[in-house]
Formats: C-alpha cells, sequence, structure tokens
C-alpha cells in the first residue's frame, strides 16, 4: 500500500515537473506596443492612478504572448498644455478651462491566469500617448454626396450614438460629458474607454507557456503576399511630409500560411517605403491627403538567411478616429474628407437662429424657446444670459455668432490635414505589382 501511494505522489511530482517545464520566459523588446483602454474616468492631475486593459493582444515572432484583457495600471505622471488651436476652439465656445494633456506612464501589466497557470503581474515603463482612433478604416474613396444624404447620415449618426450608449448602460457619464463641456471653467477629466497608445521603454521579460516555433514557409523565391497587420514607427502628417520622406513600420501580428502551419511573415518585421504624393490641407475647407508605398521587408535577424525582400506594399487600411473622415483610393492614397456634420451643422443652426428673434404675436418679447436656440455654442454664459434678459437682439446675437463660427471652421478656416501619428495601426498589402 505504502509503494502504491509512494507511486502516486512520484508520479504526481513528474506531472508536477513537465506542467512546470512548459512554463518558460520570453523577452518583449523595447519598443513593443501596448494599446490600452481605460475602465473607469480619471482627473487629470499628476500623481492620478489609471487602469484599464489591452484592447489588442500582443505577438511574439509567431505567437501570442499577452493576450488581449490583459491589466495594466499606471499613474499621471505630468500634464503638458495643449495645442494654440485647440485652446483657441475652446474660448471661442466660451470654455476657459486651460487645456492640459496627460502624460501618462503604466508601470504594470497583469497577465491572466491560462489553463494551470496562475495570474502574474510583471514591472514595465510604457510611457503612453492618448489617442482617439479606434476605427480600422478599409475600401476605396467615398463617392461624393449631396447635401440632403449628408445630413440623413448624420441623423443615422446620432441615433447609432444613442442606441450603443443605451446598450452600454452609462447613461449618466453622457450627460455628465455634456454638462461638464458646457461650464466656462471645469475639471480636466479623462473619460472612461479613452485610448493610450503605450510603449515599452524597456525590454520586459514574462512567462509565456511552451510554444514549438513554427517552421518558415518556403517561397522558393516568389514575394510573400497577403496583408499585413502593423503600426508606423513615427507619426506621417500631409502638414509636413515631403514627396520621398522614408516611411517605416513594424509588423505587430505574425503572417502565417493559409492552414496556419507555416510562418511566413515573423511579428517584428520592419517594412520600408517612402512618401509618393503628398498635399498639405489649404484655406476655404480644403483638405490634405498624402499617399505612401513599402518597398522594403526586413526580417529579425534571428530568422531566415534571407533577411531582406523586394516588396510592392500598398496602404489598404489605417486606424483613424471616427471625426477624421478618412478615405482611401485603390492605390492607398488618404485623403480627409468632409464629414457630414459640414452641411449639417451650419443648416442646422441657420434654421435657429431665424427662430431666435422676437416674437411676431407679442412684440419687444422673444419668441417661444429662443433662449434655448441662441446658447448653441457658447456654453453656459449663453443659456444664463439668454434667459435672463428679454433683450432680443442679444438673444439673436448669440445664435448668429454660433452660425457664424460654423461657417467659418467648415469652409473659411483650413481644412484636415491627413494625419497619421505615431504607433497607428496600418494594413498593408502585399503583391507582386
Amino acid at each position: 500500500m505504502k509503494s502504491i501511494r509512494v507511486g502516486v505522489f512520484g508520479g504526481l511530482m513528474m506531472i508536477a515537473a513537465m506542467c512546470e517545464s512548459q512554463t518558460q520566459q520570453v523577452t518583449l523588446p523595447t519598443g513593443t506596443a501596448l494599446r490600452v483602454e481605460l475602465d473607469k474616468r480619471v482627473r487629470i492631475r499628476v500623481g492620478a492612478h489609471v487602469s484599464g486593459h489591452l484592447t489588442k493582444p500582443v505577438y511574439l515572432l509567431d505567437h501570442e504572448v499577452i493576450p488581449a484583457g490583459a491589466l495594466a495600471s499606471g499613474s499621471i505622471q505630468n500634464t503638458h498644455p495643449a495645442r494654440t488651436k485647440e485652446r483657441i476652439r475652446r474660448l471661442l465656445a466660451a470654455d476657459f478651462t486651460p487645456p492640459r494633456l496627460p502624460d501618462v506612464v503604466f508601470d504594470s501589466i497583469t497577465i491572466p491566469a491560462k489553463g494551470k497557470q496562475t495570474a502574474s503581474t510583471v514591472a514595465i515603463v510604457a510611457p503612453a500617448e492618448q489617442t482617439n482612433a479606434s476605427v480600422l478604416t478599409l475600401g476605396v474613396k467615398a463617392k461624393k454626396r449631396s447635401i440632403k444624404q449628408q445630413v440623413g447620415d448624420q441623423i443615422e449618426q446620432t441615433k447609432q450614438d444613442a442606441k450603443d450608449t443605451i446598450k452600454d448602460h452609462h447613461y449618466w457619464e453622457i450627460v455628465e460629458k455634456w454638462a461638464v463641456g458646457q461650464l466656462p471653467y471645469h475639471p480636466e477629466i479623462i473619460w472612461r474607454k479613452a485610448r493610450f497608445n503605450a510603449d515599452l521603454s524597456k525590454a520586459v521579460v514574462v512567462r509565456d507557456t511552451s510554444h514549438q516555433a513554427l517552421p518558415t514557409e518556403d517561397l522558393h523565391g516568389r514575394l510573400p503576399e497577403g496583408a499585413l497587420d502593423a503600426r508606423l514607427i513615427s507619426s506621417l502628417t500631409s502638414e509636413t511630409a515631403k514627396r520621398g520622406d522614408v516611411v517605416e513600420a513594424i509588423v505587430t501580428k505574425p503572417l502565417l500560411s493559409a492552414d496556419g502551419q507555416k510562418l511566413v511573415v515573423p511579428e517584428g518585421t520592419h517594412l520600408f517605403g517612402k512618401v509618393a504624393q503628398v498635399q498639405r490641407a489649404r484655406r476655404l475647407g480644403r483638405s490634405g491627403s498624402l499617399r505612401f508605398s513599402f518597398s522594403r521587408l526586413d526580417l529579425p535577424n534571428n530568422e531566415a538567411e534571407q533577411k531582406t525582400f523586394e516588396i510592392h506594399g500598398h496602404l489598404s487600411g489605417a486606424e483613424t478616429a471616427p471625426g477624421e473622415h478618412i478615405n482611401m483610393d485603390e492605390e492607398g492614397q488618404a485623403k480627409a474628407s468632409d464629414s457630414p456634420a459640414k452641411y449639417a451643422e451650419p443648416a442646422l443652426l441657420a434654421v435657429l437662429a431665424a427662430g431666435a428673434g422676437p416674437d411676431e404675436h407679442h412684440p419687444g418679447t422673444a419668441a417661444p424657446g429662443a433662449a434655448g436656440y441662441a446658447s448653441n455654442g457658447f456654453g453656459l454664459i449663453a443659456r444664463v444670459v439668454s434667459l435672463s434678459t428679454r433683450d432680443t437682439n442679444i438673444i439673436q446675437g448669440f445664435a448668429y455668432y454660433s452660425l457664424a463660427k460654423s461657417l467659418y471652421f467648415n469652409f473659411l478656416d483650413k481644412g484636415h490635414d491627413t494625419t497619421f501619428p505615431h504607433d497607428t495601426e496600418v494594413q498593408v498589402t502585399l503583391s507582386e505589382r
């Protein structure tokens, strides 16, 4: 009996040793990108704690190392002022709060439990930049649409936003966002679901389950084909870019063969290309455009003997913020297009301004609801003044101020430059030609 117990105990120890041997450590190199979404709002002040989760998994060469959903935490180390243009826009909207941008640094990441492996927390140093980009835009350049169609698009987008809000069960946060935005002076807040791109400033050793390296597919002299997920190493904008400027990206997800059993292009591969065409944004609402392509692919040092390929890779998708309205054509040219609000907003404000005049049936008094019509675009100050005065000239003046401001920014001011910030996700399609 005793020998049986000893045998069972020995077997369990062997199984435990085998499980332990299946766990190894790997090193994530400096510059590895982490994409974090905050789980709760944070007031912008030095020392404030921030926490969130990864929205994208982290890969190393041919497999996933950190899954999406892993928890990340850090703090606000410092703040810096926003661009002058943003400050001016706030002042024109009666928002006198000096805009401050947070310098967030994530200092730990918790890898969730998997199988018999318990959760583990790893110390990191990853300075982060806030980004509104969350949409990967694919497809070709949109066709011109009439004003009526664009107004309809804006209404449908508003309906969809309302549905998403209801589905998310955070009604009061939406109301609070709007209310805070109406105040002439208010606390600066990073709201829940804000997104950050963080890059490791130091290499990090993390736990990894045993993984048998995939064999490299023999292309027999052919160029690799397929769509690569990558991120831009440096920012790129039509405002400052010049034709011939070098563009560099790094592959963030391995490209596997059709059966998933062989590695074609590993994570960490560098892509090099050049700007082929650029047009800066100009006055009268004319937006900028940008076109670049990739011509060289460099494999990581520890991969196949042939480390460099001459390729033809064009931009087939890019991560953009919803308000940027960037479209791409078949050749990969990206251009900031007009949003539906460009025509819908001034048209609506013109109707409201017309309704902010004196009451036809009661001379000397404002029309019903005039104070509400007039308060668009100048926050709480306009609402208070409009409700406390009977002077229809003041009330209507606020209404036409909002209309004039909308017309200026939409039709007279410089258009939007096509901008891809540092760490922007892109999709690069490889082809023979």
